[in-house]
């Protein structure tokens, strides 16, 4: 309970000190809630380092970062992670492992990660084409309010 409390404690500091445009404070609470086992802020934290934003841009540490959350299923870490990937920020850039993770996190209903396999189905990028998969993820995407989806289904279902 009191690690719980510790938590909760360090993610409200770190969101009052961002609202205050105190950065560095900012992050140091976030990272004390990250090493409390936080994955909301392990994410935060990898965002940070990931913008040099009151820390110093560090790809990898922001990818140790992710990856501590997206191993335990955090499926917005799981996006990011799938964003580093297909970029090759802070590590290789790798098309499969991008798409991996974009799915594990559509699958846990995060609305960009299912507009990402869908166009990484549609075009196939990191993973074998198959409209009919890239159909199903981006419908998904459109009922969770992403406007970039429809285009792209309306652009397979046209043949273009």
């Amino acid at each position: 309970m009191l690690r719980k409390l510790r938590i909760v404690f360090h993610e409200f500091m770190g969101a009052y000190r961002s609202a205050q445009k105190k950065e560095e404070s900012s992050s140091a609470h976030y990272l004390k809630s990250a090493e409390l086992g936080s994955l909301k802020s392990q994410n935060e934290i990898g965002v940070r380092y990931y913008e040099g934003k009151g820390v110093a841009q560090d790809f990898a540490e922001s990818i140790r970062w992710y990856k501590l959350a997206a191993e335990q299923e955090y499926m917005y870490s799981q996006a990011n992670l799938g964003w580093c990937h297909l970029r090759g920020e802070g590590v290789q850039q790798n098309n499969e492992i991008a798409f991996e993770w974009y799915k594990k996190s559509a699958e846990k209903g995060y609305p960009v990660s299912q507009y990402h396999a869908g166009k990484m189905y549609a075009h196939g990028i990191g993973v074998v084409r198959d409209i009919a998969k890239a159909k199903y993820w981006l419908e998904q995407a459109i009922k969770n309010e992403v406007p970039e989806a429809e285009g792209l289904l309306k652009e397979i279902e046209s043949g273009t």
